[in-house]
């Protein structure tokens, strides 16, 4: 029904657009094209009383029959005030907070990394995958692009305690398998110990040029919250730790055998969350970060283990007891989030916000 009265608009419109650009011809070469007469029978006939029932009906009319259908315009505004109310309802909001889009703009890619200078507030970089490294020095309100920056694909940044930059290239998201998929292979990554002045490349993070091998995909960088010389990190085949842009791989006792798809650390530094690229999630302890326990499994009080496309993980800065896992299924969907009131540990997780929603 909706479809038929929409149909007559289009075309009303489409009858009157060949007449308009003919009368805009005639202004710049008349060629053979009959004068133009004002419609003034038309306009005298919409004064009177049948004038304005015809143009109602024209507005109006079933585009089949030419009558007015009472019933189906009224089923018609029963729609589209069920589709307002719609509308409204999704605008509703629970909270007070609002979002507002403080860029980088105007560049391809999506924003896949941000950082703030644990120094200075105002300093933020941005990096976008596909769409290089930014930086705002004005709290966001404005970005410059690093075009001293060697590469396009922005995996991760995290800026050290005491000012070095990493900035890792790649993402294992999305297949980044370069045969035109949405994730990109990086090369390395790279450090700056004179606030992003030059940048180069960490020794031993280098796959190659376009290859598949360790460090072409880095999606996980964190500062260590007690030592201001280093940041974590997880690869696609590697983790560690970077320290005055120097790399240590550390090895993971019963940590994941594949690549890192994210990295948390407590405030206090008691304990790392990971989360790998098969979904799973690690409580990882020890003086170096080198002990791994899965809080994944089927038990009560675990943390999902199957049907993941992409983990995200958080601790609150107030209170390390408290943290957060954030699923999506492989296509993309929501699939749940998770809270821990108990350090992280098996068994003191629970879905705080199910899947489907």
């Amino acid at each position: 029904m909706i479809s038929k009265y929409l149909s007559f608009g289009a075309v009303a419109a489409g009858a009157l657009l060949p007449e308009t650009f003919t009368q805009i011809g005639t202004t710049v070469e008349n060629t053979g094209v009959s004068d133009y007469s004002p419609r003034a029978t038309q306009e005298e006939l919409a004064r009177e009383a049948d004038g304005a029932a015809e143009i109602t009906r024209m507005l109006l009319g079933d585009i089949e029959t030419g009558e007015i259908n009472a019933q189906g315009l009224t089923e018609l505004r029963k729609d589209v005030v069920k589709f307002a109310t719609k509308q409204a309802q999704r605008m509703t909001k629970s909270t007070d907070l609002t979002w507002a889009e403080m860029g980088p703009d105007n560049v391809g890619g999506r924003t896949r990394a941000l950082a703030i200078h644990p120094n200075n507030e105002s300093v933020l970089y941005a990096g976008a995958v596909s769409g290089g490294l930014w930086k705002s020095t004005d709290e966001a309100n404005s970005w410059v692009q690093e075009t001293n920056f060697p590469n396009l694909m922005i995996g991760s940044i995290a800026v050290a305690g005491n000012g070095d930059i990493y900035v890792g290239t790649g993402s294992d998201f999305d297949w980044a398998g370069g045969e035109g998929n949405s994730g990109f292979r990086g090369r390395g990554i790279w450090y700056s110990s004179d606030e992003g002045q030059t940048y180069s490349m960490v020794d031993g993070t280098d796959p190659g040029e376009f290859s598949s091998g360790s460090y072409s995909a880095t999606d996980a960088l964190a500062a260590h919250p007690t030592d201001e010389n280093k940041v974590w990190f997880g690869s696609n085949a590697e983790y560690g730790y970077l320290e005055n842009g120097t790399l240590n791989e550390v090895s993971l006792s019963g940590g994941p055998t594949g690549g890192v798809a994210d990295i948390a650390i407590a405030s206090d530094a008691s304990y790392m969350l990971l989360a790998a690229t098969n979904g799973k999630v690690y409580r990882i302890t020890g003086a170096n970060f080198d002990d791994a326990e899965s809080v994944s499994g089927n038990g009560d009080g675990e943390l999902p283990q199957s049907g993941i496309g992409r983990t995200r993980i958080a601790i609150s800065h107030a209170d390390p007891d408290h943290a957060f896992a954030l699923y999506a299924k492989p296509g993309g969907l929501f699939h749940g989030l998770h809270h821990s009131g108990g350090a992280s540990n098996s068994g003191s997780w629970s879905e705080c916000w199910p899947g489907g929603i």
